[in-house]
This record gives structure tokens, sequence and C-alpha cells, in this order.
């Protein structure tokens, strides 16, 4: 099935909110016209009845009878082609009748058998004429309804159409109103809907028209978003895959070179050449190590599995184990830990992310410095602050979290430049958060966790 365009659908629905609106305003109007009349004739013949009633009793005591001679005397007066008028005597029996303009002989029996017939269809039920206390006779009037009089019908049909007029003018305003809503409505989107075509098809320097809808605003601040996160997220890719040719490639052509010359026989195999050539082996192997566990730890298929850890214990053994691989016997470590609950996280995944950390603190740590690390909570986040002396150039700062990044001072050229991105990655995994900062002499690299465990599925 082929997917209306936001136009037509727009349209039509700005269409049938129309019809339905003018159907119930139509409605609402002829009920309330019909309620008028209906109310006006009411009204009406309840007013001529108390015309008439002491009419009918006053000639009873002039007379002793209801005489039909003194009673159309009497009513001809208010009696018009639009009303009836029915006079019964005390014992039922019909003594002057009046109907659509005429008055109806008695013994015209035909006619007025006609007329009490139509009587009792109205279903209307004659009141009583009293004198005093005395019921003397009965009377049934009314008028024969509103429209039945020319001028009201002109009354009626003017108004009418008039309002059918005003609703047909107010349905053509609306169809030029709905008609330019949904025009304007679906040029915005249609250069939205452009736009992220031109973002999909590769395209990185896409503007959007501001648009005055909010949610057409969002999505093209989202979008955006997302385009300059694209930008970003190639370039690292490709300084990353740079990085990573440049990285392979230099101790490769060192290992190529070096072998070449020492089967040749014009370099020696000394001891020295060997653990060289050996050194810059453990660098490749470090580096593709390492870029296996991150392009892992990045992996959807990944599953983080959260366990409560008792996060002060975890740190400290992680911590020793670090220290005893550095021989700086000179250099000291403490722990600090200000709290005393588990945390939810995974603890191979956790651990993989303090080693990463607690190694990059020991190895660039100075001479005789120290490496300290506390723990603490605050607003429902554990915060685990590792620092070594030292310092770093804090325009660095942003850039070491950068995959390859490996520093700018030679003696930060000899890890994989990996380490610091796979704890980011890691403690993101669980909804954490990490980050760098000088203070002072000591170099912090603090990351927090929360003490609950994530609403959304650890599996992504």
């Amino acid at each position: 099935m082929r997917p209306h365009s936001l136009f037509t659908r727009s349209l039509v629905a700005h269409l049938v909110s129309l019809l339905l609106l003018t159907l119930l305003v139509a409605g609402a109007f002829f009920f309330s016209v019909r309620r008028s009349v209906d109310v006006w004739n009411v009204n009406r013949g309840q007013r001529l009845e108390n015309l008439i009633l002491p009419i009918l009793a006053d000639v009873y005591r002039r007379t002793g009878e209801l005489e039909p001679v003194r009673i159309h005397e009497h009513l001809r007066v208010m009696l018009t082609a639009n009303v009836y008028a029915y006079v019964f005597n005390a014992r039922g029996e019909p003594t002057y009748i009046y109907s659509l303009g005429r008055r109806v002989p008695l013994y015209d029996q035909p006619a007025v058998r006609a007329e009490l017939r139509r009587l009792q269809e109205s279903e209307q039920r004659p009141v009583p004429v009293v004198d005093g206390t005395e019921i003397v006779g009965y009377l049934a009037a009314d008028t024969v309804g509103f429209a039945h009089d020319a001028a009201n019908r002109r009354f009626l049909s003017s108004i009418t159409g008039t309002v059918v007029i005003g609703m047909a003018g107010a349905v053509l305003v609306a169809l030029g109103a709905a008609w330019l809503f949904a025009s304007l409505l679906s040029r915005e989107t249609r250069a939205v809907a452009g736009g992220l075509r031109e973002i999909a098809s590769g395209s990185r320097q896409v503007t959007f028209p501001p648009t005055p809808t909010h949610e057409l605003r969002e999505i093209s601040d989202s979008a955006g978003r997302l385009q300059a996160q694209l930008l970003h997220e190639e370039r690292l890719r490709r300084r990353w895959m740079e990085d990573i040719a440049h990285d392979l490639r230099t101790p490769i052509a060192a290992l190529k070179s070096q072998l070449e010359g020492v089967l040749e026989g014009y370099l020696p195999a000394t001891d020295t050449r060997l653990k060289n050539l050996h050194d810059e082996v453990r660098h490749v192997e470090l580096l593709v190590s390492d870029l296996r566990e991150l392009s892992r730890i990045e992996s959807p298929d990944t599953v983080v599995t959260l366990e409560p850890v008792a996060l002060c214990g975890f740190v400290t053994q992680i911590a020793e184990g670090v220290r005893v691989s550095f021989d700086h016997p000179e250099d000291r470590h403490t722990v600090s830990c200000a709290f005393d609950r588990t945390v939810p996280a995974d603890p191979h995944l956790l651990r993989r992310a303090l080693v990463n950390l607690l190694t990059n603190a020991f190895q660039h740590a100075e001479a005789g410095g120290e490496v300290t690390v506390s723990i603490s909570e605050r607003h429902g986040l554990v915060t685990v602050d590792i620092a070594n002396t030292g310092s770093v150039d804090t325009d660095e700062i942003p850039r070491f979290f950068d995959r390859l990044y490996r520093g700018a001072k030679p003696d930060s050229r000899s890890g994989s430049g990996l380490g610091l991105p796979i704890a980011q990655t890691i403690v993101e995994r669980h909804d954490g958060y990490i980050a760098m900062q000088q203070r002072g002499r000591m170099t912090h690299v603090y990351l927090q966790l929360p003490l609950e465990p994530p609403r959304r599925p650890a599996k992504r």
C-alpha cells in the first residue's frame, strides 16, 4: 500500500474535522430553531387558553349557558387563521368549533366529526371551564404551528438560507486555510526529509532551514547534531585507521629491516638487537590485543552482567597487584575508602578498566612520587578517584580518551593508546562517567558509577 503524503493526510484531517464541526453546528442550530418553535407553540397555545377561559366563564355567568353566538362575538377578535378552538358543554357535547380561520356549523355533522377526529388525533386533552367551583364546560384551543403562518415561514426560510450561506462561506474559508496550513507543513517536512536524505547519502554540509514548528525544529536540531557527530566519528575513524596503519607499519618495518640485515649477515644477531626485536613484537602484540579487546567491549553482542561488587576490597586488591608489577619500590600508594556498600557492576569488565587506569597511574607517576586512590559516594553515585604525581598538558586532556593517542611527551609513547578508551567504554557500558583533571602537582582520573542498576537493558 502506497503511503500518503503529509500534505494529503493533514488536509484530509482538517477537512474531516471541518465537516464534523459543520455538521455539529448545523445540527445544533436546527435543533435550537426546532426547540424554539416548539416552545413558541406551547406558550402560544397556553396563552390562548388562558385568554379564552375567562371569556367562556363570563358568557356562562351572563347567559347561564355556553351560547355559541355570544362566544363567537367575544372570540372573533383573537381567532386567526392559524388557531383553533373547540368548546364543549358540561356533558362534553360540542357547542362551538373554530378551525383554520372559519367557524364550523354544528349542523354540518361530517365537518364536526372530522374536527373532533382531528382533535382526538392531536391527543390534546380539553381543560375544564370553571365558574366558581362548578365545571360548566371544556375548552381545547391551540395554534396550528409556527410555520403555518406565511410570514413565519418566510422568516424561517430567510434565517435558514442565511445560515446555510454563512456555513458554506466558512467551509470555503476554512478549506483555503487548511490547504495553506497543509502546504506550509508539507513544505517544512519535505525540507527536513531532504536534509536527512542528504545526510544518509554521505553529505556532511547539510543546513536545515528554520521552521516555526516545534517538533520539526527538534528533528532538525537533532539531525544537525547527528551530522556533526557523524562528521566527528568519520574524522576520528580516519585518524584512527591512519594511526593503526602507522603504529603497525613502524614496528613491522623495523622488524623487517633488522631481520633482513641479520639474515644477510651485515647486522650481527646480538642480544641487544634480539631484545629490541622482541620489544617491537610485544608492542605489535599489545596493540592487536587491545584493538581486539576494544572491539569486543563495544560489540552489541557483549552482555554486561551486573553483580554486587564490594568496591573497596575490589579496588585495593587490584591496586596492590598492579603496584607489584612495577619495579619502583620507592613509589607509595594508598587506598582510602569512605564507602562501605556494594556497586552493581560486571566484575570482569570493571577489573579491566581499573587495571588500565592504575597501570597508567603507576607508569606515569614521577620517580619517588605516589599514587592515591579514594572512593566516595554522593547523590547516588560512587566515585573512584585515581591520582598520581605528575602533570599533563591541560590542552591534551580531551584527546587522551581518543583511540591510539599516547600523548605528546616522549615517555608517553610506550603504550598502545587504547587503555583509556577501553576504560571509558567499560564505564559508559555501566551508565557511568570518566574524566581526567589536573589539580596542582597531581593528575586525577576519576570514574563514577551509579548505585542503582540501569533501567534499560544491559545488552545493547
